[in-house]
């Protein structure tokens, strides 16, 4: 619960910030998956308290953190939507039951001026 509460916090200040805010989220996701694995690795090593446990238990863990990282960026990535408009991108997000529109002008370049 707490992952997907920070997961909607960070895609809602990328969408924000960001110039390709789903792109930036899902390296970010990834990289936050594998640092997740440190955990049970760790205990299957017997590097935590209260001793090591089996193959089996890590290797379950670790699919339970996949599984659970696949949700929770699969349904934010889709509820994520981008558009263009005018110049301004916009990315709704409609995530808990609550949408949030951020709206970014494009950058553009500087147009020269005849002095």
């Amino acid at each position: 619960m707490v992952a997907a509460l920070v997961a909607t916090g960070l895609l809602a200040a990328l969408a924000r910030w960001a110039r390709r805010p789903l792109r930036t989220f899902r390296i970010i996701a990834v990289v936050a998956l594998i640092l997740s694995f440190g955990g049970p690795l760790q205990v299957g090593a017997g590097m935590m308290q209260g001793g090591a446990v089996g193959g089996a238990a890590v290797a379950a863990m670790l699919v339970m953190h996949v599984v659970a990282a696949a949700i929770i960026v699969g349904l934010l990535t889709t509820l994520a939507h981008t558009t263009e408009r005018g110049g301004i991108t916009e990315m709704e997000l409609a995530s808990c039951g609550l949408a949030r529109r951020f709206r970014r002008r494009r950058a553009t370049a500087p147009t020269a001026h005849a002095v």
